[in-house]
Formats: structure tokens, C-alpha cells, sequence
């Protein structure tokens, strides 16, 4: 608790709550669109999977069906933006399946890496 929160609450006053998940701050729509005209083709065709699943999960909502999960590996070289296009799904993922008045402490999407690094360099 000390590394992620800095402060001088101790580990009983923090709830558990309060620190299972890292919040996913949703940017204005048109930051969203944005940093998304910045993808590359091949970028987008992965957000677009995504994004049509997202859109599958909230339709299967209705009719009390649980659409199954989609497994995605985003890989490259170093530098071809694959932190960029994890930062932009997430956020597109979160503002698809988050619903209105849902406490932002606790997102839809969580983000993992393998390694420190891979988690620093997609801000989680």
C-alpha cells in the first residue's frame, strides 16, 4: 500500500476497495477520437475486434446471454506502439462497457503485464 499510495494512512484505515483496482480516468471524446486518428492500419483492426466484442457484450445484456471472452496478443518490435494501441483499447473498452452512474473505482477493463516495465509503459 505504501509504494502505490504515498501517503500517511496506514493499511487498516485503507479499504480494500480504495485500492484493488487503479481508476481508468475516461479522456473527453474528441482526445478519445484523436489519439485513435494516430493509429496505424493495423492498429486499428485490432481496436475494431475490440470494440465490436465490447459492443456484443452490452447487446447480449438483453437477452441474458454471456457472449464468450476474446483473447487478443499485441505484439511487435520495439517502438511499433504497442503500449499506444493497449492505452487506446482500454480506454475505448471502459467507455463502451462502463455504465452511467457505475463507481469509476471499479472499471470493466483491467489491464495486465508480464513484466514492471511492460505495466509502466501502459501507465497501469
Amino acid at each position: 500500500y505504501a509504494g502505490r499510495y504515498p501517503t500517511e494512512m496506514t493499511r487498516e484505515e485503507l479499504q480494500f476497495e480504495d485500492v484493488k483496482y487503479q481508476k481508468i480516468a475516461l479522456p473527453e471524446e474528441a482526445d478519445l477520437l484523436e489519439q485513435t486518428r494516430k493509429l496505424v492500419p493495423e492498429q486499428l483492426e485490432i481496436l475494431e475486434k475490440i470494440v465490436d466484442h465490447c459492443k456484443t457484450i452490452i447487446k447480449s445484456k438483453k437477452q441474458s446471454y454471456v457472449p464468450p471472452g476474446i483473447l487478443c496478443f499485441v505484439h511487435g518490435g520495439a517502438g511499433v506502439g504497442k503500449s499506444a494501441v493497449i492505452r487506446i483499447i482500454s480506454l475505448w473498452a471502459e467507455k463502451i462497457l462502463r455504465q452511467s452512474g457505475q463507481n469509476p473505482n471499479n472499471p470493466r477493463v483491467i489491464l495486465c503485464a508480464p513484466t514492471a516495465k511492460a505495466a509502466s509503459l501502459i501507465g497501469k
